[in-house]
């Protein structure tokens, strides 16, 4: 009750009353009102006990990279080198997205390119596709990479002078963010210009971890952004710098140490204790023993020791407990380890006992779904990209390709191998055969070069043909259309008798061409034997004509098909490709002279006369608490 209510109730204690009701009245309706407004909202956002502990901020994607960045890098370095799960899932990592390399179809260009790549490493060290691993075992790391372009002189002896430098994000002098002149700004050690794009990056000298080894200080200096590849995975829109990819489970990582520890240590202890004597008389002792440095009295058992105790002497021998959940509890716990970091439990662990074929084949699609991600958002555009055009432009310049590259190049991953080979074989010429793929998409998929496939198998085909060399390839039929919906046992059954007849009728055609091949041999045989006879006039021989008996190839059909309506057979146009190898000509040049054209105006221009209405302008001005001018708005009408 209020001062008002107070003096309202002294002198009408009714009206008071009546005061009191309808306040109490506003503020149920109110209670009732938040009440309903909070079962209307997000269970996740509510406030209450479960959630009293939750802290959250509204921060940028920037703001909470660079408070953090640092302490995510350091630890998950430290987990790489001394977790055995945390290594295992690098290289699982790495070999997934990288392998042996991602690689270009150069085209003309290929030759100068695949030299090019044995001597890009800046270091010496690596080749383009070991530099390509070197990256993507940094971005798993340090969630981030930086490559430098190295351009050479020509007294280097390099056949297109350029060289990548890659450097750990360590290099970036995180120390320069603010404004800068012009509008921009730093973040990070990155610069941006007025209107949101990288303009330059402050790298430092040396790395800083090896300030105490060099004599040179430590100091940063501004490098172009043309100069410099900044490859990592973008998670939030703004994000100017990246992070480990194991940053949301280094503690359940760390825990899952801790434990395994602990557990050891348990079990170490335990068998310390073989069996604890009691007695009444410390004279006695089982065996020969000695004392610790309390005085405590160790003895050992020998082997096949038989000792008869004394009464009042009693023996317990040491049971370890069982420790029945760790096995459980640590599966578990590495199932959600390798959630968060993108793997499956038996990449990381090497564990297949709980798996079967379709398990472990649902379980890689999903794997390499993150792969193909990694490779065509982060790896390709960020990183492989950019080199190539870089390359074709320096390669060009130098003249060492006599044609410009294409810009935008086709590249191919590493291959993938499956489960059942012989299963993703099939599904692949049944793609070919239906028209969904074609075969150099499939050869790109197992990561190979379709044109190089291409030209060795014409290659083999001629080599054979020149050896004489005859090859029965079986051709295997392309792959009914079957509707699942009307199907049924009989049949299936019915396409099994038919693929199993198809099948005997290639073994029976097979068997005839080496028959006909037998025969066609004993035929030139026979015809010269019958060259050299006639060759001796001096001696009548007479040789009687050989008898040949070929049995003809023994072929069952056994005809298991019910009767059945004549089968309708729809066959698909083929598809018909052409290409124009014709070499590329210039575009031919005409020159023609331009003719002199005069033209004399003589038409004198007309007289305009133009009056426009009077016009007025209001200006508005508002200013802040300092006085300054905050806004400004004009506004022009007419008189």
């Amino acid at each position: 009750m209020n001062a008002l209510d107070k003096l309202i109730t002294l002198f009408s204690p009714e009206a008071g009353l009546k005061r009191q009701v309808a306040r109490a009245a506003i503020q149920r309706a109110g209670a009732r009102a938040a009440d309903s407004l909070n079962l209307r909202a997000y269970e996740g956002a509510k406030t209450g006990r479960r959630t009293g502990g939750w802290i959250t901020g509204a921060t940028s994607a920037d703001a909470e990279v660079a408070s953090s960045a640092v302490k995510l890098r350091d630890r998950t370095r430290s987990l790489c080198r001394d977790n055995p799960y945390a290594s295992r899932a690098r290289d699982v990592y790495v070999a997934n997205v990288v392998g042996t390399g991602i690689t270009v179809k150069a085209g003309s260009a290929k030759e100068a390119f695949e030299q090019w790549t044995t001597e890009c490493d800046a270091d010496g060290m690596l080749d383009f596709y070991g530099l390509q691993a070197l990256v993507m075992r940094c971005v798993f790391e340090s969630g981030e990479c930086l490559i430098r372009y190295r351009e050479r002189r020509p007294e280097d002896g390099l056949l297109v002078p350029l060289q990548l430098q890659v450097l750990e994000p360590d290099y970036l002098d995180a120390t320069k963010t603010g404004a800068v002149n012009g509008g921009g700004w730093l973040i990070s050690g990155i610069e941006y210009n007025a209107i949101g794009q990288r303009v330059a990056y402050h790298l430092h000298n040396q790395h800083p971890g090896d300030v105490a080894n060099r004599s040179k200080p430590l100091e940063s200096k501004r490098i172009p952004a043309d100069q410099v590849l900044h490859i990592f995975e973008r998670l939030r829109p703004g994000q100017s710098r990246g992070v480990p990819r194991m940053s949301s489970i280094l503690l359940k990582m760390r825990d899952l140490d801790d434990y395994e520890e602990a557990e050891l240590v348990r079990k170490g202890i335990e068998s310390c204790f073989s069996a604890i004597v009691t007695t009444e008389d410390n004279g006695v002792s089982l065996s020969e023993g000695t004392t610790d440095i309390n005085g405590n009295r160790i003895e050992t058992l020998g082997a096949g020791l038989i000792q008869y105790l004394k009464p009042g002497q009693d023996i317990r021998f040491g049971a370890p407990a069982n420790g029945g959940d760790y096995g459980a509890y640590t599966k578990t716990q590495l199932r959600a380890i390798a959630s968060g970091i993108g793997i499956t439990y038996e990449q990381m662990t090497g564990d297949l006992s709980d798996v079967n074929y379709s398990s472990i084949r649902a379980g890689l699609v999903e794997f390499y779904k993150t792969v193909d991600m990694l490779q065509w958002h982060v790896l390709v555009p960020m990183m492989l990209a950019p080199i190539w055009k870089r390359w074709a432009e320096t390669a060009f310049a130098v003249k060492a390709i006599r044609t410009p590259a294409p810009a935008m190049a086709k590249w191919t991953p590493p291959r993938r191998q499956w489960v059942d080979p012989l299963k993703d074989v099939n599904a692949a010429r049944a793609e070919i055969s239906a028209g969904i793929t074609s075969i150099s998409e499939t050869i790109r998929a197992r990561g190979e070069d379709p044109d190089k496939i291409f030209a060795e198998i014409a290659d083999e085909r001629k080599h054979l043909e020149t050896l004489g060399i005859t090859v029965d390839v079986i051709a295997v039929p392309p792959v009914s259309p079957v509707n699942t919906a009307d199907a049924s046992a009989d049949t299936q059954a019915n396409g099994k008798a038919l693929a199993e007849i198809e099948h005997q009728r290639e073994i029976a055609e097979i068997m005839q061409r080496h028959q006909e091949q037998n025969s066609a041999r004993l035929e030139a045989g026979v015809s010269a034997i019958a060259a050299a006879v006639r060759e001796q006039p001096s001696h009548v021989i007479n040789v009687a004509a050989p008898i040949v008996n070929v049995a003809p190839a023994d072929v069952r059909v056994d005809n298991i098909i019910p009767e059945q309506p004549a089968p309708v057979v729809n066959v698909a146009a083929p598809a018909v490709r052409v290409d124009n190898h014709a070499p590329a000509n210039p575009a031919p040049v005409v020159n023609v002279a331009q003719p002199n054209i005069t033209v004399e105006n003589t038409v004198m221009p007309a007289s305009v006369e133009l009056t426009l209405p009077a016009r007025k302008t209001e200006t508005t001005i508002i200013r802040d608490k300092a006085g300054n001018i905050a806004h400004a708005t004009q506004i022009e009408e007419d008189a």
